[in-house]
């Protein structure tokens, strides 16, 4: 009987509801919504989750569904059915430290047990996954499940449930040590095969693979293989590669924690790797990887997007199942997504060849020593919007005065984006907020500019009285240039081509939508709840939503979106949004680099008067909510943000509409 939860109500899907034991008669059952409010609400509640299959992924994927059921009833005893036998009783291991079970037993006993409510989702997938007409996105097993029992994930995430024991750390760090790992090691998982032949990746390749990442000095490989897979220990007797094959589930995902990159097939590590938020190279053939790790802000598919055949869920006949997707990726190609990822790791600022400006070598201006008397420097220590949107005053600046030499000191976060203005002579990196410069040089401290002698309103809030370009104009004694445009970062912007095009995005056809819904002031951040909406309207325009920011946020893993967060570097930030159709956002960042570079916006302003902030903007729509009467604040905030709440969706999708047409 599969029950579903809704709006705090427990439903069966045949309308009966009970207490009852499969080993009793069943006697009539009271249906009025009494009752049933009476066993959602009054009393605790027991629940059995039934699955009597593995894998691995599949029992991974139900774990959110787990972790919302107690998030709604907190007071309910949770029973989890499953097969203790596969995999030598490794689906027992894999839950027995989930926090949301209250008790775990296998799937056979479940008769001589009583509960409210048991939802078997053994065969909720059977029928779900196959070609989809128009190109439709399966859905996730995470979410399938979910759906079958009823709850909701929006609250409590969609990521699966796995926590190592503190002893298991304790073991790994200890296992490392053994293996002799040094602390420049990059360290690489790898599982050679899914469970499934039609999943796995050629062995031969593998092997390859292994070969290549052992002979590069800069990584460690540890293969974590079944004991009954096929290859043996001295298949992988390389330089740098330790064999892990013997290894339980507990242990393998206790030695995949410290790992930096795991590399999967599409398999049940993939889905632990997902869990323990590891980044992860999944290497996919015939099914579509945004069915299986769309929820996984972490993972990098590589497949053949380009086939006609793609995906076909093993349906299609065109390659007489060879797997022909699988068979054309090689090696190489995996090698080199994976020096991608291990790259990004530490974001370094690529080179740009459209400035001749000279590389910030430290927090000291030892670079400033040929600037002379004539010469400027301009402190400020802010964050990104706020340089952006002066940028066209430092132009001013330097158009003024073009025999003399100009350097910004700012954080070093933003020395790449200011590098690629091309309004700078030199940059110097600041480390704190009372760094002593002192360069032979005219020193403007531009620090506190915007900060000092603010008046204050009739509540007693300091606010502006004028454009902060125009005030650091008027700081440096000059006019802003109106006809500054950011250049082009070539190289950042095909880095974001090949993000999107290995995400099924091909910039060159699909149009994109970028947005930036999050701001470093919670008070400018718009309402969580609207995102999906708008995700999905900007979906039905024709347009391919793009989520850009660095704040991490499992919402956006949906099958109408493309999420970079976290994915980007401020220069890589900024190409992406120069080659968006459009770009909504609040009052941050992406606002200015989208304006700066001529892109169309939407803006969403409440704490501040939008004509303070977008005075030399061109193309763009403002949502501002100034019929509320603490409206603007000046970024004081409250905790009902109902001026947040009053922008919704579809004033935001109209003010789109307007814009691009």
């Amino acid at each position: 009987m599969k029950m579903n939860f809704s709006n705090g109500v427990l439903r069966s899907a045949n309308g009966s509801m009970g207490r009852t034991s499969p080993m009793q008669n069943r006697k009539p059952v009271d249906m009025s919504l009494d009752r049933l409010q009476r066993i959602a609400v009054k009393r605790d509640l027991s629940i059995c989750i039934k699955r009597s299959l593995g894998g691995i992924g599949d029992i991974l994927m139900s774990t959110p569904a787990l972790r919302a059921i107690k998030h709604q009833w907190p007071n309910c005893k949770l029973t989890y059915a499953t097969d203790f036998a596969y995999m030598d009783g490794g689906l027992k291991l894999l839950l027995e430290n989930n926090p949301f079970i209250d008790e775990l037993i296998a799937y056979q006993v479940i008769g001589a047990k009583d509960y409210d409510i048991v939802t078997d989702i053994t065969g909720v997938c059977i029928g779900q996954e196959k070609i989809q007409p128009g190109g439709t996105i399966v859905p996730n097993r995470i979410d399938l499940f979910a759906g079958a029992i009823g709850v909701s994930l929006n609250a409590t995430g969609y990521v699966p449930t796995y926590i190592v024991k503190n002893e298991e750390i304790e073991f790994a760090k200890e296992k490392l040590k053994e293996f002799r790992v040094n602390k420049k090691h990059i360290l690489i998982g790898i599982q050679p095969r899914a469970s499934c032949f039609a999943r796995s990746w050629p062995l031969n390749k593998v092997i390859e693979l292994v070969n290549i990442l052992g002979k590069d000095g800069r990584f460690k490989c540890f293969i974590f293989d079944s004991k009954h897979g096929f290859g043996q220990k001295e298949t992988w007797n390389f330089p740098n590669v330790v064999s892990l094959s013997d290894y339980n589930i507990r242990a393998t995902a206790a030695m995949m924690n410290e790992m930096d990159i795991i590399v999967t097939p599409d398999s049940g590590l993939m889905h632990l790797a997902g869990a323990l938020n590891k980044k992860s190279v999944v290497v996919f053939g015939g099914i579509d990887y945004r069915s299986r790790i769309n929820h996984y802000v972490n993972a990098t598919p590589v497949a053949r997007f380009n086939y006609n055949c793609y995906p076909c869920f093993y349906e299609a006949a065109v390659c007489n199942r060879t797997f022909a997707c699988l068979q054309a990726i090689s090696a190489d190609e995996v090698y080199r997504t994976i020096l991608e990822v291990a790259k990004n790791d530490t974001k370094p600022i690529p080179a740009v060849t459209s400035t001749t400006t000279k590389e910030p070598s430290s927090n000291n201006v030892s670079e400033l020593d040929d600037y002379s008397k004539k010469d400027s420097l301009i402190i400020r220590d802010d964050g990104i919007g706020d340089l952006v949107s002066c940028l066209p005053a430092f132009a001013g600046f330097k158009k003024k005065h073009p025999d003399k030499k100009l350097a910004l000191a700012t954080y070093k976060k933003n020395i790449g984006l200011m590098k690629l203005s091309g309004v700078f002579d030199n940059l110097v990196s600041l480390v704190g907020k009372h760094d002593k410069l002192i360069p032979q040089c005219k020193i403007h401290d531009a620090r506190n500019l915007f900060e000092k002698n603010r008046p204050k309103d009739g509540k007693g809030l300091y606010y502006e009285t004028k454009p902060r370009n125009v005030a650091m104009a008027e700081f440096l004694d000059t006019k802003v240039d109106e006809d500054f445009i950011m250049p082009l970062d070539l190289a950042s912007i095909e880095y974001c081509k090949q993000l999107l095009l290995d995400r099924g995005v091909d910039i060159n056809v699909d149009k994109i939508v970028t947005f930036q819904m999050r701001s470093t002031a919670m008070c400018r951040t718009w309402n969580r709840d609207y995102y999906r909406p708008l995700i999905k309207e900007i979906f039905k325009l024709g347009y391919i939503p793009v989520a850009i920011g660095n704040i991490p946020d499992d919402i956006y893993n949906t099958i109408n979106c493309v999420s970079t967060i976290g994915k980007l570097d401020i220069l890589q930030f900024n190409a992406m949004v120069s080659i968006s159709s459009a770009f909504i956002g609040v009052d941050s960042g992406g606002v200015h680099l989208a304006g700066i570079n001529r892109i169309p916006f939407v803006a969403i302003f409440n704490v501040i008067p939008p004509e303070l902030r977008l005075n030399l903007y061109h193309h763009y729509k403002v949502i501002y909510p100034n019929n509320i009467n603490c409206v603007p604040c000046w970024d004081k905030g409250c905790s009902s943000m109902e001026c947040m709440k009053e922008i919704t969706p579809e004033i935001v999708i109209q003010n789109l509409k307007e814009l691009i047409g």
